[in-house]
């Protein structure tokens, strides 16, 4: 056999073991992912995160005191997202079409020049599609309401109890939830 039908018929056996169940969950369930960073003026200048996908959210601040020191996190939150809350967040952010945002948006476009203020970007995939947009002081429309969803996501981990830092202890390296 040559090399690709070798790898076609593992494929399809692998397919065949899962069983039609497995088959049904992995299709109905595409990988989605949601990464925005925004990187804030000059120092003290701050970097926030904001990452989502189907299993949880999680929010870090960390802070940079002049040019040539380390960025140090200042706030960390996490928080599981059933199927349910998943399916929620992932239709508000559907409605937002984030897909047909342009891939940049630069405060030059209008005539303007300026060397601070703030950068962003977001990295946005469901299944296969993915996109990346970048952004330096302008911003898509519904960019206010991108902030709205990932906020409702930053409270509700400050607000519960998260299963994956045990005690309130983070993982390796990670400073403890800010309330």
């Amino acid at each position: 056999m040559t090399r690709i039908t070798t790898i076609v018929v593992i494929a399809l056996g692998l397919l065949l073991a899962m069983g039609p169940t497995a088959r049904a969950n992995s299709e109905s369930s595409p990988h989605r992912s949601l990464v925005l960073q925004i990187y804030g003026g000059p120092p003290p200048s701050s970097i926030e995160r904001y990452v989502l996908n189907d299993s949880g959210f999680s929010y870090e601040m960390l802070k940079q005191k002049t040019p040539a020191s380390m960025a140090t996190r200042t706030d960390f939150v996490h928080t599981a997202l059933d199927g349910k809350q998943a399916n929620d967040v992932w239709t508000r952010l559907a409605e937002l079409k984030i897909p047909e945002w342009r891939r940049e948006y630069k405060f030059n476009e209008l005539g303007y020049t300026t060397f601070d203020g703030v950068e962003w970007s977001l990295d946005y995939r469901i299944g296969t599609k993915s996109v990346s947009i970048y952004g330096h002081n302008l911003f898509p429309v519904a960019y206010g309401s991108l902030f709205r969803v990932l906020n409702d996501l930053r409270e509700m981990a400050n607000q519960s109890p998260d299963p994956t830092l045990a005690s309130g202890t983070p993982a390796a390296g990670q400073p403890a939830r800010h309330p």
